[in-house]
């Protein structure tokens, strides 16, 4: 429920109250893109701060909704979406923080605890691991859940995947994908992926054998040491980091940050803000792929290596958090929500 300046006693008042507000909070999204690099705008800090904006304006419209039928003042109609004054931003100074004393829940008559209806909940950010296509040459290493994957005594003499087929081309020259991984238990030199992007469907080793179109990030064990390695397969090049321990949650950002780089960032918390180490390879330029997997196999052939594990929480970074439900996707002001996450 809102409350309002004790000075809207009307209802085109308040509703034009809400549409200031509004105004102040495209502002306020705004603000980030115009006062920060490209980069810092795919930041989680800037992704929170779109969130805030969002969720804000999700609750202003649904009540502006509720409000339009109500309102029969010239310059204001039911016709349209987009009745903005842009005289109103005016207000945006108080905008915001304008929602103080004065309860208003029984004004006009209008409910405005009821819910909208019909509303669509924003879209979940996280992959959906049923979606994917599973496959296992031999016995069953995966249990797959909406976000989660377990990984029980995959051994290093199966082909098996996790694999979403994305469409040619369509992991290009940026992008970032958020995860989590950790090894559960393992067998003197077990291995498996929990990440990767290529253009073939295989498994980890035959990328690296044939050389294939392909970055995967795998964890390793080299005689009870834990590795985390980002392998570029097409040049048989690797990075790795031996410092990891078993039984430990890591979380990962794996960043394409142009044509020739790609790096993989390793965190020990779900906020990402502890870096504990760094992977990076280089890209062939112009080289774009079509499927991600969420879990692959690493079949040298050797039944005796063994590991377990827990994938889980896969981020695209395809779907914007906070996105406003369908019936709003009609902005209040003109020129309505531009798809590069700036509102105009």
């Amino acid at each position: 429920m809102l409350n309002y300046p004790k000075t809207l006693i009307d209802t085109p008042g308040r509703y034009r109250h809400l549409y200031a507000s509004l105004e102040a909070i495209r502002l306020k999204h705004n603000e980030w893109d115009i006062h920060h690099r490209p980069k810092d705008c795919l930041s989680d800090e800037a992704r929170a701060h779109r969130k805030r904006c969002t969720d804000l304006q999700t609750v202003l419209l649904q009540d502006v909704l509720k409000l339009r039928p109500l309102v029969a003042t010239p310059g204001w109609t039911a016709k349209d979406a987009g009745d903005f004054d842009p005289a109103l931003a005016t207000a945006k100074d108080d905008g915001i923080a304008a929602f103080a004393s004065v309860d208003v829940k029984a004004f006009t008559g209008v409910d405005l605890d009821a819910p909208l209806e019909p509303l669509s909940a924003p879209p979940d950010p996280l992959e959906n691991f049923t979606t994917y296509t599973e496959f296992e040459s031999a016995g069953d290493p995966y249990s797959v859940a909406a976000n989660t994957i377990t990984v029980s005594s995959l051994t290093r003499s199966v082909d098996a995947w996790v694999v979403k087929d994305a469409g040619a081309d369509h992991f290009g020259a940026t992008f970032e994908h958020l995860f989590q991984f950790s090894a559960t238990s393992v067998a003197a030199y077990g291995s498996m992926g929990c990440w990767a992007v290529s253009n073939v469907v295989k498994d980890m080793r035959y990328w690296y054998d044939n050389a294939s179109e392909s970055y995967g990030v795998r964890v390793y064990d080299s005689e009870d040491q834990m590795w985390i390695v980002l392998d570029g397969n097409e040049a048989k090049t690797m990075d790795l980091w031996a410092g990891p321990t078993y039984g430990t949650t890591y979380y990962f950002s794996v960043e394409r940050t142009g044509e020739t780089a790609i790096q993989c960032r390793i965190y020990t918390d779900a906020a990402r803000t502890s870096l504990s180490h760094t992977l990076a390879q280089s890209i062939v330029s112009g080289r774009r792929y079509r499927y991600v997997f969420a879990a692959n196999s690493y079949n040298s052939g050797q039944a005796t290596r063994i590991m377990s594990g827990t994938i889980a929480n896969l981020d695209l970074q395809e779907a914007a958090a906070g996105v406003l439900p369908g019936a709003f996707i009609h902005a209040p002001w003109p020129g309505g929500y531009h798809d590069e996450g700036v509102w105009r």
